[in-house]
């Protein structure tokens, strides 16, 4: 009498670890994945939470210019104080009418080093100058001489 042969025959064993491996490549590609997902987020909550700072940091670059005539320069690639291996760069732009006093546009990027590229997020801001104290006085005295007496509630 014949015995039924037991186990697993060589391509059947081949087939199980073919299918195995597939499996394995799967879920390693999702962690792949998820871990590059996980440095962007953590970059771009990087730069958004030191976005705030460097809107500050460019607001006081450019309260510091007295002469309204100059060119506004760009800034490259200047550490954020406080983080480490995030920068931020900005250009600007006028009016040309009506020079700088009237208002900036500075094109801001925000960036990470990683991996010896720059990674990050751009933002506009829109600033208008803060006025200085002899603006405010020219501007009050202005002001005053517009008034006319009629207007101050004289009797009739």
């Amino acid at each position: 009498m014949k015995r039924a042969p037991r186990g697993f025959t060589l391509l059947e064993v081949l087939v199980a670890m073919l299918v195995f491996l597939v499996g394995i490549v799967g879920v390693l590609g999702l962690f792949t994945a998820a871990l590059g997902m996980h440095r962007d987020a953590t970059r771009r909550a990087r730069t958004a939470i030191a976005s705030p700072e460097v809107q500050a940091l460019i607001r006081a670059e450019l309260d510091a210019v007295v002469d309204p005539n100059a060119e506004l320069k760009p800034i490259v690639k200047v550490p954020v104080p406080g983080e480490r291996n995030l920068y931020y760069s900005a250009t600007f732009s006028v009016d040309p009418a009506r020079g700088w006093t009237a208002g900036v546009v500075a094109q801001v990027s925000v960036f990470a080093m990683d991996a010896g590229r720059e990674r990050g997020d751009s933002f506009t801001l829109y600033l208008r100058p803060r006025a200085t104290p002899e603006a405010l006085i020219r501007k009050a005295k202005k002001d005053r001489s517009t008034v006319s007496p009629a207007s101050s509630g004289g009797s009739k």
